[in-house]
């Protein structure tokens, strides 16, 4: 079976346990959870299985939609607003261009990282920030999850998979086991339970994608074994850093589009630096 249809067969299985899971703890917010992923699965499948311009057209409304939100929560002007959208819209029109150029697009992305645990500031600072985020790592981001679908499928498979088997069992984990919180002063809902069990998400990931990846199977294991890790460390990172982000702006949640999870922002954010590191493993085994 293709690695598409594999993908949505696993997504359903995983969403029956998460269905199952809030329906024994009559949790509301994991039954909203669980609702807002089964339409999610089926859009990704659907422009995923598709073709690269269906892909590229998602992930621009994606980005557009979590530039909106990032704009709202600092207050940004239009003519900003403007400016990265229009920067949005170059960078993944030019995916092929840039593709040479990733090491560029992680650079931004780190630095975007590291300013935000150094602080976001305040007034024309902030401003500052959210015009150096989304050029530095909004753009970024998305011209290498359109760039990973151009290269293989497989590829972009394989960071659903484990992204989201992270986050869906570290959350479950941290809901009824979480006893030790893990960065208390950044995310106060992140445990190490949480944190143990989404690695182990991202190993039964990783299995399953050498079963449904030949681009991933092809690698060897000690190559499988380190893009999970990146992939792992990427993922924990994304969420912690747009926790990050939102105790700077005094915000619970980014947005409400997709109940259960808040924004679009608060849906993706470990995807943000999961996509730029998993092309950079690509493009430093010389895979993409």
């Amino acid at each position: 079976m293709s690695p598409v249809p594999s993908f949505y067969l696993i997504g359903l299985a995983a969403l029956l346990i998460g269905s199952l899971a809030a329906w024994r703890s009559r949790s509301v917010e994991l039954r909203d959870r669980t609702v807002t992923l089964l339409v999610l699965l089926h859009v990704v499948a659907l422009t995923l299985a598709v073709s690269d311009a269906s892909w590229r057209s998602f992930c621009v409304v994606l980005g557009v939609l979590a530039l909106l939100e990032m704009v709202r929560s600092v207050g940004g002007h239009s003519y900003v607003l403007l400016l990265l959208l229009a920067s949005l819209v170059l960078g993944v029109a030019q995916v092929e261009s840039l593709a040479d150029h990733w090491s560029l697009g992680l650079a931004g992305v780190l630095s975007i990282g590291l300013w935000t645990v150094v602080g976001v500031g305040r007034g024309v600072v902030r401003v500052a920030y959210l015009i150096a985020w989304g050029v530095g790592l909004l753009v970024p981001a998305v011209v290498m999850l359109v760039g990973l679908r151009s290269v293989s499928v497989d590829w972009v498979v394989l960071l659903l998979l484990a992204t989201q088997a992270n986050d869906m069992l570290g959350l479950m984990a941290g809901k009824f086991f979480g006893r030790r919180p893990l960065l208390p002063r950044i995310s106060p809902n992140k445990t190490v339970e949480g944190f143990v069990a989404g690695g182990l998400g991202v190993v039964i990931a990783g299995v399953a994608a050498r079963l449904t990846c030949p681009e991933f199977a092809r690698l060897s294991w000690v190559a499988s074994a380190t893009i999970l890790v990146v992939l792992f460390l990427a993922a924990n990172a994304g969420d912690l850093l747009f926790s990050r982000v939102k105790r700077c702006f005094g915000l619970k949640d980014f947005g409400s589009l997709l109940p259960g999870h808040g924004g679009v922002l608060d849906r993706v954010d470990s995807l943000l630096l999961a996509a730029p590191a998993l092309y950079s493993c690509l493009a430093l085994l010389e895979v993409a």
